[in-house]
């Protein structure tokens, strides 16, 4: 089972979010547990005060060490400690597979106001995790994609245990579009492949467009993969042979089209 410890001056900002969803689904079949720690329950002043000017001036106010110090100290066992910080490691799919696979518990540290007194991160953070260069005004969002993300790879959550090993970016690959009925609406049909019944044939044919989507969309991701240029290139010939109609079906703009069509356009990595 996983646990997770949010230690957060909102708690109930989680109140919703534990019981919805995946997450929802988690926590009914036992799968997770949580807890909620605010750090205002650990202060001595009639105002409950969790921040104090930072030394030296400065914008805003900093989160004090000795409430948050004494939220891990009362955990009967804190974990892995994770700080929601811009600073830390961008997280990503690979690394939400790894914490599933390699950690039962962990407390996540939900930052407020303009950042948290470097003393107890020194202390008492394991890691720093980002989720991304922008600005949030405070960790408890990014708590919950973390939560979310890793829970999708606890075996037992999702419905289809192979769900989350065809997601976007399991394989470092954007996923494919995808249709439901009926096959034609909004003048636009469901490409002929997907309702040919030829599991081979939609395979590939999944496959050349993910590539292909990853390429125009994210080509970092097909660096950080194995794929070579040749293979890229081989996707793309297939999906010439579609009209310009149907490859706009797939989600490709005007320009990806005639890119796709060009045969003397040859790509690299």
């Amino acid at each position: 089972m996983t646990h997770f410890n949010i230690v957060t001056i909102f708690p109930n900002l989680f109140t919703e979010f534990f019981a919805s969803g995946i997450v929802g689904q988690a926590h009914t079949k036992e799968k997770v547990t949580t807890s909620l720690i605010d750090p205002r329950s650990y202060t001595t002043d009639k105002h409950q005060s969790v921040d104090s000017p930072p030394y030296g001036g400065g914008d805003g106010m900093l989160m004090k060490a000795s409430p948050l110090a004494k939220s891990i100290e009362n955990l009967q066992s804190p974990g892995k400690v994770i700080y929601l910080s811009p600073q830390g490691r961008v997280w990503n799919n690979d690394i939400a597979k790894q914490y599933a696979k390699e950690i039962t518990n962990m407390t996540l540290i939900c930052g407020r106001y303009a950042g948290v007194d470097q003393r107890f991160i020194n202390t008492y953070v394991d890691e720093e995790i980002s989720i991304g260069d922008y600005v949030l005004s405070g960790g408890e969002t990014a708590a919950m994609v973390l939560v979310d993300s890793i829970l999708r790879f606890v075996p037992g959550i999702l419905g289809d245990a192979s769900s989350a090993e065809k997601d976007t970016f399991a394989d470092h690959l954007l996923e494919t579009p995808q249709f439901t009925k009926p096959r034609d609406i909004l003048g636009q049909a469901v490409p002929e492949v997907l309702v040919s019944g030829h599991h081979k044939n939609i395979q590939a044919w999944s496959q050349a467009v993910a590539m292909v989507k990853t390429y125009f969309k994210r080509n970092d991701l097909l660096l950080a993969s194995e794929l070579s240029s040749e293979e890229i290139n081989t996707a793309k010939d297939s999906l010439s042979k579609y009209s310009n109609e149907e490859l706009a079906v797939m989600g490709f703009n005007i320009s990806e089209v005639k890119c796709i069509k060009d045969p003397t356009k040859k790509w690299s990595l």
